[in-house]
């Protein structure tokens, strides 16, 4: 965005500043400009952060050019400098910037267009608002952007080896389940290829080219040359990439067997720290993970699933949670292109992590042909059974790894980021067109909570409108960052079949700031490859969530990306087509602030013929309230949607939760 444009759509919007959803008789919104070319309609602002004195606000926009039939809509986002007056209790605006400016619904040569008209067009005005109201709105913002506190953050087990090692992880106690014609029983609670043959009682596990057997499951694990052709035979039926005799090859590594939350960090021999320029800080060479250590304080500092954790010894220590606004300043300093920039996304106030955070907040759109049959069913392990979600009027569906929520006589499933509803559990189902408000109370303690991050925004007679946030691939904010998995230990399903539920520990999940993605990684260094995961039947997805992971066989050197675009999976769900994508990484480029214009200064009309109704989510979505209810904008039309959208009402804003009862303390 060039400078005149920055500053032409900054000054719209800058005016005595409200709560979203106030009533004020004395509130002259929306403001409207009229030009030759076209007219500018800018809606209340919302306040997102006061910082010393520094204001950063958003506001809906609409412009409808003189020779187009209909307005475009718009959020634009604002960065300005507040001189306060406390005595006349006046505040005026000063360097006013523009980092984003989003017209989702707009072609290209439209938005080229709106550019040009609006930094021709957008004078220059007397910019001034009352303290009172900047206080009030300040105060509505805050509430707006309060961490619900309902994300675990506890450390789960951190074990530290210097030598090569690989985390096999179970849910809990191993859970044996028999292998369909043979003998073999497979270790049902693991995402990797775990079986048991009976005589003699061994279990197997393909590590790279070499198989590892051990008496028990917790270990010891040895290297074994002479494999049974029924455990090589099964290995194969489930497409695991089963090892060779493994003879002549370097030491095999160390199998750690996890039954609880655990992260392992390894170093190729003992740790071999680097002085990070500029900063007071050091990283750990030799490993694939992200681990520093302060010089000053001696302490360690490790990021895991986006969350920080330190300790006085890399070995043995006691680990203990570190918010990402509580780090030693120097985190901050951390190059942009050192080797360990990709970390700066986990420190809050940076400019990696706002942009994470921004993203955090933009959709995944779709649209779904309802003019096709819907081919979706639910697997459940014998009878559908729901148990009360707490907190809710709401039931969930516990033995199926599909997300199935009853509310009165009505169930509702949430498959591959659309919804579909149903008057029995088994089906028929149909496209969803109104999902009730209570499905997004559903808290993070609950495995379905990634749901909420899930919408209905609009139907038609051919389509309907869907889109997820990255929530519902477990990418969460958090006191300004954004995080992998709610920390949450979900309890399984255990009967004729296992069902796992998303985790967030054992796989070291690292945010990737160049993709915008997560990826998790397991394995070690060295040429005899990784470890071997297989699925199992297919019912192994719910250690990762709906973001991804197909049957493949991972090891150090590759990673995959857990946050991919449902909509846009090879195996796609027959009747949905791909729809745009508005998840395109914003480049944040602030401004310059032009010199003064010769342009007289003129404040604009106040558009009191137009209701001031129309509201901007923080990703950028556009709302307006009417006597039936709120409404939403997608492309053209504007269509009803349940409850309040988030931020304007009862309903948090995307990624963030306000404090709810008394929740289980227990995550374990």
């Amino acid at each position: 965005m060039s400078p005149r444009l920055i500053l032409a759509v900054a000054v719209l919007f800058l005016f005595p500043i409200l709560p979203a959803a106030a009533e004020d008789g004395n509130a002259d919104w929306p403001r409207e400009i009229v030009t030759p070319k076209g007219v500018v309609t800018v809606y209340q602002p919302q306040i997102e952060s006061v910082t010393q004195d520094r204001i950063t606000a958003r506001s809906a926009v609409s412009v409808k050019m003189a020779d187009q039939p209909e307005a475009v809509f718009g959020t634009v986002w604002f960065h300005a400098r507040m001189l306060t007056d406390r005595t006349a209790r006046v505040v005026t605006f000063e360097d006013i910037t523009v980092p984003n400016a989003v017209f989702p619904n707009a072609k290209k040569e439209q938005i080229d267009r709106l550019r040009m008209f609006l930094a021709s067009e957008a004078p220059s005005w007397d910019l001034e608002m009352s303290l009172d109201r900047l206080v009030a709105a300040w105060d509505a913002a805050k509430e707006e952007s309060s961490d619900g506190g309902e994300f675990r953050t506890d450390p789960p087990v951190i074990r530290y080896v210097d030598h090569a090692a690989v985390l096999v992880v179970l849910d809990g106690e191993a859970k044996l389940q028999a292998v369909e014609g043979s003998t073999l029983m497979r270790v049902a609670n693991s995402p990797y290829f775990i079986v048991l043959t009976a005589s003699p009682k061994a279990y197997w596990l393909p590590v790279g080219k070499s198989w590892m057997t051990a008496p028990e499951v917790a270990g010891p694990w040895r290297r074994e040359t002479r494999v049974p052709a029924e455990v090589t035979s099964a290995a194969k039926k489930a497409k695991v990439e089963a090892g060779d005799d493994g003879a002549g090859r370097e030491k095999p590594p160390e199998v750690i067997v996890a039954t609880e939350p655990t992260e392992l960090i390894q170093s190729e021999g003992k740790a071999e720290y680097t002085p990070i320029k500029g900063t007071n800080l050091l990283f750990l060479a030799n490993s694939e993970q992200d681990v520093f250590m302060d010089i000053g304080t001696q302490k360690h500092y490790v990021l895991l699933s986006g969350r920080w954790y330190e300790s006085k010894k890399l070995a043995g220590g006691a680990w203990s949670y570190v918010a990402p606004d509580a780090l030693p300043p120097d985190f901050a300093k951390i190059p942009a292109d050192s080797t360990v920039g990709h970390v700066l996304a986990s420190v809050a106030g940076t400019q990696q992590a706002r942009e994470a955070v921004l993203e955090a907040y933009v959709p995944q759109t779709n649209k779904v042909d309802r003019t096709k049959p819907v081919d979706v069913a639910v697997e459940y392990d014998g009878k559908p059974e729901f148990e009360p979600i707490e907190g809710t009027k709401l039931e969930y569906a516990v033995n199926t790894p599909q997300s199935v929520i009853r509310f009165g006589s009505m169930y509702y499933l949430c498959e591959d980021a659309v919804w579909y509803v149903s008057t029995s559990p088994t089906g028929p189902w149909a496209i969803c067109t109104d999902v009730p408000d209570e499905v997004y109370e559903i808290p993070p303690e609950n495995p379905n909570h990634n749901t909420t991050y899930v919408y209905v925004y609009d139907s038609t007679p051919e389509y309907v409108y869907v889109g997820y946030y990255p929530g519902y691939t477990g990418c969460y904010v958090y006191r300004g960052c954004i995080i992998y998995g709610t920390g949450w230990w979900y309890r399984s399903w255990w009967r004729r079949w296992y069902y796992p539920r998303p985790c967030t520990w054992g796989f070291s999940v690292r945010y990737n700031p160049w993709t915008g993605g997560w990826g998790f990684r397991v394995g070690y260094r060295g040429p005899n490859g990784g470890i071997a995961v297989g699925v199992g039947g297919g019912r192994s997805r719910g250690w990762w969530g709906p973001g991804g992971y197909r049957n493949v066989n991972l090891n150090v050197n590759r990673t995959i990306n857990v946050n991919r675009n449902i909509y846009h999976r090879p195996a796609a769900r027959p009747g949905v087509r791909p729809g745009p994508n508005p998840g395109t990484r914003p480049g944040v480029k602030p401004g310059t602030r032009p010199g003064k214009t010769t342009r007289p200064t003129t404040r604009p009309s106040t558009g009191l013929a137009k209701k001031n109704n129309v509201y901007t989510d923080k990703a950028g979505n556009i709302y307006r309230r009417t006597n039936d209810g709120w409404q939403r904008r997608d492309g053209r039309n504007w269509s009803k949607v349940a409850g309040t959208p988030p931020g304007a009402g009862k309903r948090p804003a995307t990624g963030q939760r306000p404090a709810a009862g008394q929740r289980p303390t227990a995550g374990k």
